[in-house]
């Protein structure tokens, strides 16, 4: 048996640390919520961006140069089954060319080819 002032001590930490925890785990649940929501809010259900952003806005760093423009036509012909094979993705109006990734991509050549 304990003595009274180790029994008031011990439930008394108790307390403390169950209403620390219950303290932190809201605040992190909190957190996380803001995030989820912020998520949410940006994607649609399919998982596609609302906010459509028009060719003239720019998302990539001026100080990055332009390898080479592709048309939508060029795009639309690179999908893999062409003499050279090329395969181009195009991701909010970038378009990669993913050609020489096909080998390593982890997920295999199927998944982007369904993309492409």
């Amino acid at each position: 048996t304990l003595r009274w002032t180790a029994t008031v001590a011990y439930h008394g930490m108790a307390i403390f640390f169950t209403l620390l925890n219950l303290s932190l785990f809201q605040n992190f649940l909190t957190a996380w919520y803001r995030r989820d929501k912020t998520a949410v809010q940006a994607y649609d259900p399919r998982g596609l961006r609302t906010k459509r952003h028009s060719p003239e806005e720019k998302e990539v760093d001026e100080g990055v140069p332009v390898v080479q423009q592709v048309s939508p036509e060029e795009l639309a012909a690179a999908d893999g089954s062409g003499e050279d094979g090329r395969l181009f993705l195009a991701i909010d109006g970038v378009a990669y060319d993913v050609t020489n990734f096909l080998a390593e991509h982890p997920g295999g050549e199927a998944v982007l080819r369904r993309f492409a």
